[in-house]
Order: C-alpha cells, then sequence, then structure tokens
C-alpha cells in the first residue's frame, strides 16, 4: 500500500469569502471556516492519521487544531507547506489586479506572482519537497495528513506525479475544507481521491 498522504485545505476566511488572495498572509478562519473545520475533522479522522502536519500559517493551523482536537494527534508545522507568495497582489481581488494582467502572468508558471510574489513552479517545488519528505518519514500503511493551502496543495502534487506546467490549469483549486488522497509506493506516486469533502 505504501504511505498514504491525506492533503486537506484549510477552511474558509474573510478574504475567501471575499475573493482576495491571501498567499502568505496570516488570515484567520472566520465563522463559517470553524464550522467546515470541525466538519471536515471526523471524516478525515477515519483514515486513522499516525500525524498532522500544517502549514504555520493560522487559518492550515486553525484547520489542523479541529482535526487534532478529534484524533488526540499533536500538530506539527512546516512553513514549506505554506501558500504561494502573491507578493503585492496579496489583499487584492482578480478585478482589482485586472485581467489583462492576470492573462499576462498566467500564461507560464515560470513567471513571479504579483510582481515580486513566487512562481508557481517555485511554490510547487518546495511543496512536493516538502511532501516527499513527510511521505518518506511514514511506515508503509500509514496515513498522515498534511494541512495546507489550495494551489501549493494542487500544484505540489502535479510536481510530484511528473505532469507537465502546461496542463496544471486541467486541475481545479480544492474548495475549503475539502481534500486530496496521495499515495506514495516504492517507485511512483499515486493520486487516489480529489477533492473530497465532508
Amino acid at each position: 500500500m505504501g504511505v498514504r498522504l491525506v492533503l486537506l485545505r484549510h477552511g474558509q476566511t474573510a478574504w475567501n469569502a471575499e475573493g482576495r488572495l491571501q498567499g502568505q498572509e496570516d488570515v484567520p478562519l472566520n465563522e463559517k471556516g470553524l464550522l467546515q473545520a470541525a466538519s471536515a475533522a471526523t471524516p478525515v479522522a477515519v483514515y486513522q492519521p499516525v500525524r498532522i502536519i500544517a502549514s504555520d500559517l493560522q487559518r492550515a493551523a486553525m484547520t489542523a487544531q479541529a482535526l487534532g482536537e478529534v484524533t488526540g494527534l499533536e500538530i506539527t508545522y512546516d512553513s514549506r507547506l505554506r501558500e504561494i507568495g502573491y507578493g503585492q497582489w496579496e489583499g487584492r481581488t482578480r478585478d482589482e489586479i485586472g485581467a489583462d494582467v492576470l492573462a499576462e502572468v498566467y500564461e507560464s508558471a515560470e513567471n513571479p506572482r504579483g510582481v515580486d510574489g513566487e512562481s508557481l513552479t517555485d511554490a510547487a517545488a518546495r511543496t512536493a519537497e516538502a511532501l516527499a519528505e513527510i511521505a518518506a518519514s511514514g511506515k508503509d500503511g500509514e496515513t498522515i495528513v498534511v494541512v495546507t493551502h489550495g494551489t501549493v496543495a494542487r500544484a505540489g502534487v502535479q510536481h510530484l506525479l511528473g505532469v507537465p506546467h502546461e496542463l496544471w490549469e486541467g486541475f481545479r483549486t480544492m474548495g475549503n475544507c475539502h481534500w486530496l488522497i496521495l499515495e506514495r509506493e516504492p517507485h511512483r506516486w499515486q493520486l487516489v481521491s480529489y477533492n473530497l469533502h465532508a
């Protein structure tokens, strides 16, 4: 079976609700997000995780804490699981940035987001590195839950699976408190399920 990773996206924040790009701004869960985290905790706990590792941004940490309360597991944190850095775009809506600017930047995964932000390829590489290390630390048959963010969950998994950059937009970003299941077998990664929810 290998090691199973369950990647859980954090619950909703006020900025999610307003359509604002969060990036690495440390925005907490709103009331709906707290309810989502509590609702997701029980079905995710059914996978019987042995560890919970989260991004150190508080929206992910708060989501992980809800799961920790159900499972009794301690949470550890890894800054490599943070969302992509959007630089000057953080806190702005897509309308405020402008469709033409977004289209130009999004033409390539190599382009930095928000002028001084991170490229999608760089964010994918650091996330994939963290996921590979986490999986390598597990034993055969174990499940580890990783609580992270929408863009890096998708891009990190695509990087591990070897999906070409030009096809990355073919994966929809997971919804708040949705999750995916990824398995690390001896010589390959397999995406088992995607965008699951309570």
